[in-house]
């Protein structure tokens, strides 16, 4: 795959999934693992936060309920 040039297709090539095509789209000029990291790190503070978010909502909807027993006594 690293001697491919962009837009070429390789050879097939086995894996231990079958047999394969390599199409090269383009090549990366910059390393772009640090944009990645970051953004992971946002969805999971996102995700924290929405799951805090849920948690108090079902907290307050328990705390506000009414809840009236009534038992007959026959």
């Amino acid at each position: 795959m690293l001697a491919l040039q962009p837009g070429s297709v390789s050879e097939p090539v086995r894996s231990p999934f079958g047999w394969h095509l390599i199409l090269l789209e383009g090549k990366r000029t910059r390393d772009v693992s640090g944009d990645r990291e970051r953004q992971l790190i946002k969805q999971q503070i996102r995700a924290r936060k929405i799951e805090q978010a849920y948690t108090d909502w079902v907290r307050q909807q328990r705390d506000s309920a009414f809840v009236e027993e009534r038992l007959n006594d026959e």
